[in-house]
């Protein structure tokens, strides 16, 4: 009972203030808890934690409730296991103990997002999955007249999960539970300074240009040695999309010294510089995304940014494995996505998904559940990073581009008509763009 009151006592502090209720253990019977997030409170924000994909053919990690007397944790990465318990309010007593925990308790909920805290000291995230999205949870739309997407997806809405919205922040639910921008946060990112995880005695000072072919395209952002292939993903979208909107929120204001505008957990606009070093790996090769010549470029800078933003706000603990839902709002400051997970969805309903979407300008996200199988002569990936695009070549449904830009294509896939092995292979993540659309707005006027 100790370090339950310590805990509360932390969360009366917490930097980021969240409206929240009480909740007792009676009221989720029957209802599934994906967990997407878990590690320790420290000083009322998170700390040594961990985040799941549960955007997969499955989520990671599911609770239930199946009565008031029994649960099942559904763990796909090594089966189910089934506890009798005891409800006590907001605690549960678990007979035998699972994972070191004898008890869980609900420490507090917010909207659909539920803290818990075990014996093991672990605290975690769930969210309880939206059956039925609302129009505030989905996605902003270009030019749409009526609903999302004027209706053209409304029978193909039952296969939509993992909805990011959160009505704490625009940026959605993953930015809960962290840092806000005060004062000393906000002159730090401000400053050059770049103290964030590079390996100093790689680390080389380079000269950039930000778009060396006039404006940002695809061939600029080419997959390193850091494994960050979904953050650069997002990227090769808004190179694809919203090229005018990159050019207005990256500019070089010396040769050593870059400005990038970007949004605060709270969606509030910040701003974060870098300077113009660069980490390589022991065999001297670049490390982050370089152009084809294996020089720098905007991606590069926006690449780093992303690094800085997440050295001070810590909403994950490193840009490596970050997943794309995660990244998009730092830049856009909408926090609106969701998934579509493999199998879901017939080859052609998901062609549909994937070119709507694109058409009423999101940004378009996923990967595979299975390495090697033959695409328009490249192999797939799992645990990779690719953008989807409109079709780029006659007779495809839709075309795929790997991060790592590889081939006489630039890593670029298309998806044929008659390609039916593809579909249940494939996950993908829809997201809002956000303040990306007002650069469509104002290259219209001036058109």
């Amino acid at each position: 009972m100790k370090q339950m009151f310590l805990l509360l006592l932390y969360l009366l502090m917490l930097p980021f203030q969240v409206a929240s209720q009480t909740c007792e253990w009676s009221e989720l019977i029957g209802k599934d808890l994906v967990l997407y997030r878990y590690g320790r409170i420290k000083d009322g924000i998170f700390t040594d934690y961990r985040f799941t994909n549960p955007a997969g053919a499955q989520p990671v990690e599911t609770l239930t409730l199946t009565d008031s007397t029994h649960f099942e944790w559904k763990y796909s990465l090594s089966g189910d296991f089934k506890r009798e318990i005891e409800l006590k309010g907001s605690k549960i007593d678990l007979y035998p103990p699972f994972w070191n925990n004898r008890y869980i308790f609900i420490v507090q909920r917010n909207d659909n997002v539920i803290m818990t805290e075990g014996h093991d000291g672990i605290t975690r995230l769930f969210y309880i999955p939206d059956s039925q999205p609302t129009p505030e949870s989905l996605p902003v739309c270009y030019n749409s007249k009526k609903g999302f997407c004027d209706g053209k997806l409304d029978d193909l809405m039952q296969s939509f999960t993992d909805f990011t919205y959160h009505s704490a922040t625009p940026m959605g639910r993953h930015f809960l539970y962290v840092l806000k921008s005060e004062d000393g946060i906000k002159e730090w990112l401000e400053s050059t300074e770049e103290d964030f995880g590079l390996i100093p005695g790689n680390v080389k000072s380079s000269d950039v240009t930000l778009f060396p072919n006039g404006e940002p395209v695809l061939a600029d952002v080419n997959h390193k040695s850091y494994n960050d292939c979904n953050t650069l993903s997002v990227l090769a979208s808004l190179a694809f999309q919203y090229p005018e909107f990159i050019k207005s929120i990256v500019h070089q204001e010396s040769p050593e010294s870059f400005r990038v505008e970007m949004f605060d957990p709270m969606g509030r606009p910040i701003v974060v510089r870098v300077g113009n070093r660069f980490p390589f790996t022991f065999e001297g090769e670049p490390a982050l995304s370089v152009g084809k010549d294996n020089k720098p470029n905007w991606s590069t800078i926006m690449e780093k940014a992303i690094m800085k933003w997440i050295k001070i706000y810590q909403h994950v603990s490193t840009i490596e494995g970050c997943n794309s839902e995660w990244v998009a709002p730092m830049f856009t400051g909408d926090g609106r996505s969701f998934c579509v997970q493999p199998g879901k969805l017939s080859s052609k309903d998901l062609a549909r998904v994937i070119n709507t979407c694109l058409e009423y300008g999101m940004i378009v996200n996923g990967g595979f559940l299975q390495d090697g199988v033959a695409l328009d002569g490249l192999e797939t990936r799992t645990y990779h990073g690719y953008t989807f695009l409109p079709p780029q070549k006659s007779g495809s449904l839709y075309s795929i581009r790997d991060i790592d830009g590889t081939g006489d294509t630039d890593g670029i896939m298309n998806v044929t008509t008659n390609d039916e092995t593809v579909a249940p292979l494939i996950n993908i993540r829809i997201i809002s763009p956000g303040d990306a659309l007002k650069s469509l707005s104002q290259s219209t006027s001036n058109q």
